[in-house]
């Protein structure tokens, strides 16, 4: 542990540099956005209203964060009431909400931390949710998913309303965790919070990212298959994240000097072919900015197609949607992975 302390002392430093975080400007009573997407609930196609609510931005990356998260750009930076979340909260539901039985609600880092939202909020936001709201989902840093907690926010919400809290695991692995994801969470505080949420009739999603820094295609495919096939047993959904190259973060830094890549779409299709042959849990993908250079992407010939598939899949659970040999640059992936591994069986 002192080894692994030493190394991410300068690299919370690094990223700390990299941010360049200062207090922002402008209202602290509207939310930073907010859009309609489509979402499976109840085994249907349904629309779910986004929100994202301004905070003063999560607390690990305040310190430094993880090496791919931009989320923190957004943040305010500064003190954020109960009052602005409430206003927040009514102005997107009042300008938004038209019916939509799922409800998500973001924030830059954790909902569940109280520095970041604070108690008295969290019940707050939850109790606003105007009947016809089916489902409403938050995310959640583990650490911070006390059953005390998790209570007091079911409680919040009418009976009839499902909640789901969404934690970002990335990785089961503990060297993955510290070396390419520079995160403070641990594989067995996932196991722990899924145990209290289900106790309280909630239910779990793990975001699992695909490709953190200083991993090869292969090393990143193998990892989230393994993460997803160790978190089925606990949640109720698998979500594969493909990093995507977000401003002010280490990833980006990497980027533009061209020693880093995002994950082929191929790589995001495989991982879930793969993880929906190894478990019942359903796994989904919502690749950002795919087909592009800073999101997950192909050759730029079949981006579309390959993309297209992955987002009917996710909403079907279909596995027979997702796209096989239908571009000659799979070929080159594949070549990429078999490259990859015989490079590494080399190794001494």
């Amino acid at each position: 542990m002192a080894d692994v302390e030493q190394v991410l002392q300068p690299l919370q430093q690094l990223m700390r540099d990299t941010r360049r975080l200062a207090p922002r400007e402008g209202s602290l009573d509207e939310p930073t956005k907010v859009w309609t997407e489509q979402e499976r609930f109840q085994d249907q196609v349904a629309d779910a209203l986004v929100i994202i609510l301004k905070t003063r931005g999560c607390t690990w990356a305040l310190q430094g964060g993880c090496t791919f998260c931009g989320y923190v750009n957004d943040s305010m930076v500064r003190k954020v009431s109960v009052e602005n979340f409430l206003a927040q909260m009514r102005l997107a539901l009042g300008q938004s909400w038209k019916g939509q039985p799922v409800v998500k609600i973001y924030t830059s880092g954790s909902f569940l931390d109280d520095t970041e939202v604070p108690r008295e909020a969290q019940a707050g936001v939850l109790a606003l949710l105007p009947e016809g709201v089916r489902k409403a989902t938050i995310e959640a840093q583990t650490h911070h998913a006390t059953r005390d907690k998790l209570a007091a926010v079911r409680g919040a919400l009418r009976p009839e309303v499902e909640l789901e809290v969404a934690f970002g695991v990335e990785s089961a692995h503990a060297p993955v965790l510290a070396w390419s994801v520079n995160k403070d969470d641990r594989f067995p505080d996932f196991i722990a919070a899924c145990g209290h949420a289900r106790g309280l009739g909630i239910k779990t999603k793990a975001y699992i990212m695909l490709k953190p820094p200083f991993l090869t295609e292969r090393e990143a495919l193998d990892d989230a298959v393994a993460t997803a096939l160790l978190c089925a047993p606990h949640c109720n959904l698998l979500s594969i994240n493909p990093c995507n190259v977000q401003n002010r973060t280490l990833v980006e830094r990497m980027f533009r000097r061209g020693l880093y890549r995002s994950p082929w779409l191929w790589s995001v299709a495989e991982a879930l072919t793969r993880i929906s042959a190894g478990t019942h849990t359903p796994v989904r993908s919502n690749p950002v900015g795919a087909g592009q250079q800073r999101g997950a992407h192909n050759c730029g010939t079949c981006d579309g197609h390959v993309a297209d598939a992955i987002e009917q899949f996710s909403l079907s659970r279909d596995p027979s949607l997702l796209p096989g040999a239908q571009c000659a640059c799979r070929e080159e992936w594949l070549d990429i992975l078999e490259l990859e591994g015989f490079l590494q069986g080399a190794q001494p």
